[in-house]
């Protein structure tokens, strides 16, 4: 009953948060709100389905919080933020601590070549000032939001001992998209995952905006008139690199511990080896086989039976 109520409380919570833009601005019409109801509904029926059920789908480290729950934090940070600040600046004076948090870190984070130099250079230059300003404060807030997630994981990954602190990892039920049957060197496979998704995340930061940059341009300023539209596009925009960078994060932090492991198990097997060698030596010299074409009365002895002792 337990597990039930929690994993109905996780789902509600994943399904509300995607409906927070389309609550918060209610008087914005928009194409998008139906596509946001029923994503909204199907998140949260997967989410609900995952941790109810005792076989896992698609949600990783369901069983390693907090990486789950730093996610989640994030998200709905995000998604509040971003459309706290559209509401300010377009239907507001964008005079709200909000607002000028957001523009404040905008312009600290808008130097040559950053996400959000390169986000403002993917705009056009002729859109209101305050949808102008508006995206502006919002990619800061949210770039903010995802340095500050990846950092908070990164220092609990390095003064914890997660996910080892919590018992056993089971790699099945938190990696369900990878077999670790496959391959020989387990460790050496989550590392190259690691390496590409945290590369994968950095440049997804640019590709996006690239990609913003010519819808933009085959479509104009169309797609700036649809504001719930445009928030989950600035949401999506640092949502999807901060997931990439952390599982990158915890595949290096699982890798690092199965070699701890391996090694941990070499040095065991070496300090046991000479004294099992010998043993099974002795026994071996004791007893040696007999020639196939001999009587056993009179057989002659062969050469020592050599055992090789492996583990």
């Amino acid at each position: 009953m337990r597990r039930l109520f929690a994993s109905i409380l996780r789902g509600f919570a994943v399904g509300f948060v995607l409906l927070v833009p389309s609550l918060m601005l209610v008087n914005v019409s928009s194409d998008a709100t139906y596509f946001v109801l029923i994503s909204s509904l199907l998140m949260g029926f997967i989410v609900f389905s995952d941790y109810y059920n005792s076989y896992p789908s698609i949600l990783e480290f369901r069983d390693a919080p907090p990486f789950n729950r730093i996610r989640f934090l994030h998200g709905i940070l995000s998604v509040y933020c971003v459309a706290g600040v559209f509401e300010d600046f377009i239907f507001g004076s964008g005079t709200s601590n909000l607002g000028q948090f957001s523009m404040f870190l905008g312009r600290i984070l808008d130097f040559t070549g950053s996400p959000i130099d390169m986000l403002m250079m993917s705009i056009p230059s002729d859109l209101p000032k305050p949808v102008y300003q508006s995206i502006r404060a919002a990619g800061g807030v949210t770039l903010g939001l995802s340095l500050v997630s990846i950092l908070a994981f990164w220092a609990y990954i390095k003064t914890t001992n997660w996910p080892v602190a919590r018992g056993q990892f089971n790699v099945w039920v938190n990696l369900p998209m990878m077999d670790p049957t496959r391959g020989k060197d387990l460790a050496k496979r989550m590392r190259r995952r690691a390496q590409i998704n945290i590369g994968l995340g950095m440049v997804c930061l640019f590709a996006v905006l690239i990609l913003f940059k010519t819808v933009s341009l085959i479509f104009g300023n169309t797609l700036f008139q649809d504001l719930i539209v445009l928030i989950w596009i600035i949401i999506l925009w640092g949502g999807i690199p901060t997931t990439m960078i952390m599982r990158g994060l915890a595949m290096a932090r699982l890798a690092t511990e199965i070699e701890k492991n391996k090694c941990k198990v070499q040095q065991n097997r070496t300090c046991r080896r000479p004294s099992c060698v010998a043993f099974l030596t002795i026994c071996a010299q004791m007893v040696r086989p007999v020639s196939k074409d001999s009587n056993p009365r009179t057989a002659r002895y062969e050469q020592p039976f050599i055992i090789n002792f492996t583990r």
